[in-house]
Protein backbone atom coordinates (compact mmCIF):
# COMPACT_ATOMS: atom_id res chain seq x y z
CA UNK A 1 0.00 0.00 0.00
CA UNK A 2 1.86 3.23 -1.02
CA UNK A 3 0.56 6.71 0.03
CA UNK A 4 1.62 10.13 0.38
CA UNK A 5 3.12 11.53 3.65
CA UNK A 6 0.23 14.11 3.68
CA UNK A 7 -1.78 11.25 3.39
CA UNK A 8 -0.32 9.58 6.70
CA UNK A 9 -0.40 12.55 8.55
CA UNK A 10 -4.13 13.13 7.91
CA UNK A 11 -4.76 9.42 9.13
CA UNK A 12 -2.66 9.82 12.16
CA UNK A 13 -4.35 13.85 12.87
CA UNK A 14 -7.67 11.89 12.70
CA UNK A 15 -6.67 9.24 15.25
CA UNK A 16 -5.44 11.39 17.55
CA UNK A 17 -8.46 13.75 17.64
CA UNK A 18 -10.56 10.69 18.41
CA UNK A 19 -8.61 9.37 21.51
CA UNK A 20 -9.33 7.79 24.32
CA UNK A 21 -11.67 5.83 21.80
CA UNK A 22 -10.43 4.01 18.62
CA UNK A 23 -10.77 6.15 15.45
CA UNK A 24 -11.97 4.37 11.96
CA UNK A 25 -11.88 5.32 8.21
CA UNK A 26 -11.18 4.05 4.53
CA UNK A 27 -8.59 4.71 2.06
CA UNK A 28 -9.74 4.88 -1.58
CA UNK A 29 -7.50 4.51 -4.51
CA UNK A 30 -6.04 3.19 -7.56
CA UNK A 31 -3.19 0.05 -8.15
CA UNK A 32 -2.76 0.00 -4.04
CA UNK A 33 -1.95 3.89 -3.97
CA UNK A 34 -3.86 5.80 -1.74
CA UNK A 35 -5.92 8.49 -3.35
CA UNK A 36 -8.26 9.69 -0.82
CA UNK A 37 -8.69 9.37 3.20
CA UNK A 38 -11.99 9.23 4.34
CA UNK A 39 -12.38 9.72 8.13
CA UNK A 40 -15.11 8.20 9.40
CA UNK A 41 -17.04 8.08 12.97
CA UNK A 42 -17.10 4.82 15.25
CA UNK A 43 -20.11 3.86 15.76
CA UNK A 44 -18.69 1.90 18.82
CA UNK A 45 -17.88 4.78 20.71
CA UNK A 46 -14.86 2.96 22.23
CA UNK A 47 -11.31 2.63 23.45
CA UNK A 48 -11.02 -0.63 22.35
CA UNK A 49 -12.83 -1.31 19.39
CA UNK A 50 -14.02 0.25 15.86
CA UNK A 51 -17.62 0.34 13.86
CA UNK A 52 -17.30 2.38 10.88
CA UNK A 53 -20.47 4.59 10.91
CA UNK A 54 -23.18 2.98 8.34
CA UNK A 55 -24.07 6.24 7.03
CA UNK A 56 -20.46 7.31 6.36
CA UNK A 57 -19.74 3.87 5.34
CA UNK A 58 -22.63 4.01 2.39
CA UNK A 59 -21.39 7.90 1.79
CA UNK A 60 -17.76 6.70 1.08
CA UNK A 61 -18.95 3.58 -1.37
CA UNK A 62 -20.65 5.56 -3.01
CA UNK A 63 -18.17 8.31 -3.61
CA UNK A 64 -15.57 5.24 -4.45
CA UNK A 65 -17.98 4.00 -6.68
CA UNK A 66 -19.06 7.23 -8.65
CA UNK A 67 -15.27 8.19 -8.52
CA UNK A 68 -14.12 4.98 -10.10
CA UNK A 69 -11.69 4.48 -6.88
CA UNK A 70 -11.06 0.93 -5.48
CA UNK A 71 -11.69 0.41 -1.82
CA UNK A 72 -7.85 -0.14 -0.86
CA UNK A 73 -8.18 -0.08 3.03
CA UNK A 74 -9.60 0.29 6.33
CA UNK A 75 -7.65 2.67 8.92
CA UNK A 76 -8.15 2.27 12.68
CA UNK A 77 -6.38 3.20 15.82
CA UNK A 78 -5.12 1.31 18.87
CA UNK A 79 -4.62 4.45 21.32
CA UNK A 80 -3.50 2.27 24.13
CA UNK A 81 -1.50 -1.21 22.17
CA UNK A 82 0.82 -1.95 19.29
CA UNK A 83 0.21 -1.51 15.90
CA UNK A 84 -1.14 -5.03 15.60
CA UNK A 85 -4.36 -6.29 14.84
CA UNK A 86 -6.18 -7.54 17.77
CA UNK A 87 -8.01 -10.80 18.15
CA UNK A 88 -11.34 -8.97 17.45
CA UNK A 89 -9.68 -7.04 14.48
CA UNK A 90 -9.34 -10.78 13.13
CA UNK A 91 -12.52 -12.09 13.76
CA UNK A 92 -14.67 -8.92 12.64
CA UNK A 93 -12.86 -8.74 9.01
CA UNK A 94 -15.57 -8.42 6.69
CA UNK A 95 -13.87 -7.42 3.51
CA UNK A 96 -10.68 -9.41 3.01
CA UNK A 97 -10.00 -7.59 -0.42
CA UNK A 98 -9.02 -4.44 1.95
CA UNK A 99 -5.81 -3.84 3.74
CA UNK A 100 -5.92 -3.31 7.20
CA UNK A 101 -3.93 -0.20 8.09
CA UNK A 102 -3.18 -0.01 12.01
CA UNK A 103 -2.28 3.24 13.76
CA UNK A 104 -0.79 2.67 17.30
CA UNK A 105 -0.53 5.86 19.49
CA UNK A 106 0.93 4.12 22.74
CA UNK A 107 3.96 6.01 22.20
CA UNK A 108 6.10 8.93 20.44
CA UNK A 109 6.79 8.38 17.09
CA UNK A 110 3.26 6.88 16.09
CA UNK A 111 3.45 3.69 14.30
CA UNK A 112 1.14 2.32 11.37
CA UNK A 113 1.22 -1.25 9.97
CA UNK A 114 -0.59 -2.74 7.19
CA UNK A 115 -1.90 -6.00 6.73
CA UNK A 116 -4.03 -8.12 4.90
CA UNK A 117 -6.94 -10.32 6.81
CA UNK A 118 -8.10 -13.00 5.24
CA UNK A 119 -10.19 -15.84 6.86
CA UNK A 120 -8.15 -15.47 10.10
CA UNK A 121 -5.03 -15.57 8.44
CA UNK A 122 -2.63 -12.26 9.44
CA UNK A 123 0.26 -11.02 6.72
CA UNK A 124 1.75 -7.72 6.79
CA UNK A 125 2.15 -6.08 3.90
CA UNK A 126 4.28 -3.28 2.94
CA UNK A 127 3.08 0.57 3.66
CA UNK A 128 5.46 2.84 1.86
CA UNK A 129 4.46 6.47 2.40
CA UNK A 130 6.00 8.66 -0.11
CA UNK A 131 7.25 12.42 -0.12
CA UNK A 132 5.14 12.92 -3.57
CA UNK A 133 3.39 10.89 -6.49
CA UNK A 134 1.84 11.96 -9.14
CA UNK A 135 -1.44 12.67 -10.52
CA UNK A 136 -2.97 9.37 -10.55
CA UNK A 137 -6.72 10.96 -12.10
Amino acid sequence: MRLTVAQMHEVIAHCRAERPNEACGILAGRGGRVVRVYATRNADLSPQSFLINSEDQFRVMTETERDDLEFTAIYHSHPTSDALPSQRDVQLTTYPEALHLIVSLRREPVVGRAYRIVEGHVTEVPLIVEKEVSDVR
